[in-house]
């Protein structure tokens, strides 16, 4: 005997009221292709402003050593915003000591729900590190960094996790672009009903 209907459970309502929206621009484009002998240092160089690189990795490198070099390109003090289906303790720790190295002022990010508990781990160190962070039905994976002059937005296939498999993505040097990022970051942070302790 069930003491009640499965059809009738219903997953908690994570999601933020926010519009969906598009930008078109017309920007240079670089496209750089990386094989298994090279690094991220080797061949993601300078975005200037303005610029688009359009990159795959063969599982040479992960999200967060992408965002490590373009953080020499920003400078200390560079504010992240951030949008993940999954985050991982290594990365999690990146983050902290990005902060603690003077690297990152400011962490504000939304994470799905579920990894919330497949990483506890990196959970507990996001609730210490993120100066503002919530959780949603999210399976973007956008990563922006502002600082030094430049708005740097990297949106792509890959999560703040260790993944050795193929990954794509782009790299766009734009205000607007990463205005639009960001603002719709801050929005669900301000509008979602759930925070990392719910």
């Amino acid at each position: 005997m069930s003491l009640f209907n499965v059809n009738e459970i219903k997953p908690p309502d994570l999601s933020a009221k926010t519009e969906s929206s598009a930008i078109s621009e017309s920007l240079q484009e670089d496209t750089v292709l990386g094989n298994s002998e090279q690094k991220v240092h080797d061949i993601i160089g300078v975005i200037e402003p303005g610029h688009v690189c359009t990159f795959w990795s063969v599982g040479d490198w992960s999200l967060y050593q992408l965002v490590e070099k373009l953080l020499e390109q920003t400078g200390p003090g560079t504010e992240l915003y951030l949008a993940t289906w999954s985050i991982s303790e290594l990365s999690a720790r990146k983050l902290l000591g990005w902060v603690e190295e003077g690297k990152v002022s400011k962490i504000v990010g939304v994470i799905d729900y579920r990894s919330k508990n497949r990483h506890p781990a990196a959970f507990h160190l996001a609730k210490n590190v993120f100066s503002k962070i919530k959780i949603a039905y999210c399976h973007a994976k956008v990563t922006a960094l502002i600082g030094g002059g430049h708005n740097i937005t990297i949106n792509g296939s890959a999560n703040w996790t260790e993944n050795p498999r193929l990954e794509s993505g782009v790299i766009i040097n734009s205000k607007t672009t990463t205005d639009k990022v960001v603002g719709t970051i801050c929005e669900v942070v301000e509008k979602g009903q759930y925070s990392i302790d719910d």
